[in-house]
């Protein structure tokens, strides 16, 4: 049987481990899996600076049809790129188990090395919140990943988080027990401010320094990274992100401003330097509505794209 790698991503993803990707529902898990965890590193592109070391792969998801993966990956341009997929209606009705799923996975696609399973979470049954069942989950994977020359990632979910709330540390934003965390050897987490849209991803490595990185959406949902702007730059992207035609009041505004801690005077800076761009266009008095022209006068760090 042919060894892999010591790391698929180097330094921050060993192989013959079970990792784990986290994130709340809408904060691009699926997008970043696909985009960067298949496309990127399949294609030995680095990964945030890491080389990457592919070997043959397959995606197995224990919680989407065909048709709904096949969406998103029509989205993101993949189709053509991302074709080793297993998914629930191909699936026996008793494949709930990690070692079942790992078998049907290896007899669909025998030379796989890296199995990445969305719904994850799901292998450990009702039993999701128990620390020792999930431990015991988690235990058996990493003993078929070993014996088998195998890697796992599995695609998990975590809470959406309240701005005032947190965690004590990023392995705990997984749904469930703590031994999610606890058991697995590299976390990658994203985590969505909803009100900016910025997404920070964290990465996690058991034995390297934890990395994190800021990313967004970018046209048809594809993540870019993210640069942090001036504060009102930061309302002039959110300005220029709106739907076309959307009317927007300067109350709103200041409310953004008010929970980013930006001060009245940075917002209405923010809206004078869209209308004169037109990025912005007055329909009533302290009313506006986003225009037709995208603000490609704007300049580089206004590029939706």
């Amino acid at each position: 049987m042919s060894q892999s790698p010591e790391f698929l991503i180097e330094g921050i993803l060993p192989a013959n481990e079970v990792h784990l990707l986290g994130g709340s529902s809408g904060s691009g898990k699926t997008t970043f899996m696909f985009q960067v965890l298949l496309a990127e590193w399949q294609k030995g592109n680095p990964v945030f600076g890491h080389a990457s070391h592919p070997i043959p792969y397959s995606y197995v998801s224990i919680d989407r049809s065909r048709s709904s993966v096949t969406r998103t990956l029509e989205r993101l341009g993949l189709t053509d790129q991302i074709t080793r997929i297993i998914c629930q209606e191909e699936l026996p009705e008793d494949c709930m188990q990690v070692g079942s799923v790992l078998r049907e996975t290896v007899r669909q696609h025998p030379d796989s090395k890296l199995i990445i399973i969305e719904g994850f979470q799901l292998l450990a049954g009702e039993a999701g919140n128990k620390y020792n069942s999930v431990a015991r989950t988690l235990k058996a994977a990493a003993r078929l990943c070993t014996k088998h020359n195998l890697t796992i990632i599995g695609v998990c979910h975590s809470p959406k988080m309240k701005v005032e709330e947190g965690f004590q540390h990023p392995r705990e934003m997984l749904l469930g027990s703590v031994s999610w965390g606890a058991y697995s050897d590299t976390v990658i987490t994203l985590n969505l401010e909803e009100l900016t849209g910025v997404i920070t991803v964290h990465v996690l490595p058991r034995n390297a320094a934890s990395e994190q990185h800021e990313m967004h959406f970018g046209e048809n949902g594809v993540l870019v990274p993210h640069v942090r702007a001036s504060k009102q730059d930061t309302i002039c992207f959110k300005l220029a992100s709106l739907p076309a035609e959307r009317p927007i009041t300067k109350g709103e505004v200041l409310q953004w401003g008010k929970a980013l801690n930006i001060s009245p005077r940075t917002c209405e800076s923010a809206i004078k330097s869209c209308l004169e761009n037109k990025v912005l266009e007055p329909i009533g008095n302290g009313v506006y509505e986003r225009s037709r022209n995208r603000g490609e006068e704007l300049g580089p760090e206004f590029d939706l794209n």
